[in-house]
């Protein structure tokens, strides 16, 4: 019990699991995994454990799912923000006061209100735009699209 004890304080699986895995993986056999059973019946056991996990956890899969679509290129850092905030280390990058359009709502905007939110993007950009190079350097034929077979 003890041991069970400190798994579940560890990593916050319930005795119970505990107990389980280790017959089925065949750690224990039937007759230790019955004993272990009765003793979680007769301390009352089986609807509240003695022990609660007293780790930490946090959630990282969203992070590192936002990271590697930022590291190939899939999405902006901006976009890594909005998806993430603070996976990147840069919300400073990120203007809450700008309105977030997906294309389709943006259409539904009178042409007025769509010109406007355009402006917004265009100047929150800019300074991007200018200082980076990789965004300027643009061709729009590369070498490989002159080769001639002979």
């Amino acid at each position: 019990m003890e041991e069970l004890m400190l798994l579940k304080k560890k990593y916050g699986l319930s005795m119970q699991a505990w107990a389980h895995r280790a017959r089925d993986l065949g750690i224990i056999g039937d007759a230790a995994y019955k004993r272990l059973w009765e003793q979680f019946d007769a301390n009352g056991w089986r609807e509240q454990e003695p022990v609660a996990f007293i780790g930490s956890e946090e959630p990282v899969r969203l992070k590192l799912l936002t990271l590697r679509a930022l590291a190939e290129g899939v999405i902006t850092p901006i976009r890594a923000e909005e998806l993430c905030s603070g996976c990147t280390g840069d919300t400073a990058r990120v203007d809450s006061t700008i309105p977030r359009l997906s294309v389709r709502e943006l259409r539904k905007q009178p042409p007025e209100m769509r010109e406007e939110a355009l402006r917004q993007s265009v100047v929150a950009v800019e300074a991007d735009y200018r200082n980076d190079a990789d965004l300027t350097a643009f061709e729009a034929f590369g070498e490989h699209d002159f080769h001639v077979d002979s």
